[in-house]
């Protein structure tokens, strides 16, 4: 018989309040020395990329972000630098994969899908990956900013990340960190999909991965079991995640809640979100919210749902 997980209360908690929350405690303290050593490093490998630092924009678990320009250019691009040691002591690893980025966005030309500029090792103790620029910023902001998002407003959205998303799974390409941070906006409030660090190309059942990559909130059910699992499939759920809490603001398992194998009514919706939300957005985040692998619908067959055409 399947477990059900007792309804969530929602409570007071934004989805930035929790994430603020989970982010101190997986992000390990850092010393005031390897801040100073983080900068020369940049510093000096900026030196010879040929890029300008302009400013500090934001910090991950694992990383920072800093905006930059192209000097030949004038371009704007974004540099997201990963400390190795720090990734390590919170269990991670990060290694550049033989991932064709020219392949996958060629000069930009995909929509839904960040322009990978440069992924490179710095030196022995950081790699970076610099990318396209975004100014109107993240969904995850979005939300800190205006709260839960509107139907309409989230189909525009939903349905670029979506089509980004089916050309990676297209190119056997899993992303293995879709969170609302990872999913930026561009100047026509269309998503853009970013940070490939995590990314690999899954060719066959050989492929299978049964290493965490994503923030825990946002992990499929397969994920937590700790066997190998479809990194693509899990794509899915991690976008289902997604268009839940930009709907609802919130977790929807609560702080740190993990969703249950073989449970199908794990989640609920805020009152006021559930009065609102029509039975398409329902029925079409439930597609992407089912915890048997077997049943969850594919990129492919969600870009064709009702939803989108209402």
């Amino acid at each position: 018989m399947d477990t059900v997980t007792p309804p969530v209360n929602h409570g007071t908690q934004s989805y930035s309040e929790a994430s603020r929350a989970l982010l101190s405690k997986y992000r390990p303290p850092k010393s005031a020395a390897s801040s100073a050593n983080l900068k020369r490093v940049i510093e000096k490998h900026l030196e010879k990329t040929k890029i300008s630092l302009d400013k500090f924009l934001d910090f991950g678990p694992n990383s920072e972000l800093y905006l930059c320009t192209q000097n030949s250019t004038g371009k704007q691009l974004v540099l997201k630098v990963l400390v190795k040691g720090t990734v390590e002591q919170v269990g991670g690893t990060v290694m550049k994969r033989p991932l064709d980025y020219d392949k996958l966005n060629p000069e930009g030309s995909v929509a839904g899908i960040a322009w990978v500029h440069e992924f490179t090792s710095m030196d022995s103790t950081a790699y970076s990956i610099v990318t396209e620029y975004c100014p109107k910023g993240s969904v995850a902001k979005l939300l800190e900013s205006n709260g839960a998002l509107q139907e309409n407003d989230a189909r525009g959205i939903f349905s670029s990340a979506l089509a980004g998303l089916a050309h990676m799974h297209k190119n056997k390409v899993a992303h293995r960190n879709l969170k609302l941070e990872n999913v930026l906006l561009d100047g026509h409030n269309r998503a853009v999909l970013t940070d490939f660090n995590y990314s690999l190309i899954v060719e066959n059942s050989a492929s299978l991965e049964a290493v965490h990559a994503t923030s825990v909130p946002y992990l499929a059910p397969e994920v937590f079991s700790n066997v190998p699992y479809d990194p693509i499939i899990a794509d899915v759920w991690s976008l289902g995640i997604c268009m839940y809490i930009a709907l609802n603001d919130c977790l929807p398992f609560g702080p740190a809640g993990k969703p249950l194998v073989g449970s199908e009514s794990f989640y609920t919706f805020k009152k006021t979100v559930e009065a609102a939300l029509s039975a398409a957005a329902k029925k079409f985040l439930k597609l992407m919210l089912q915890s048997d692998v077997n049943k969850r619908a594919t990129s492919f067959t969600l870009q064709r749902d009702a939803w989108f055409y209402q």
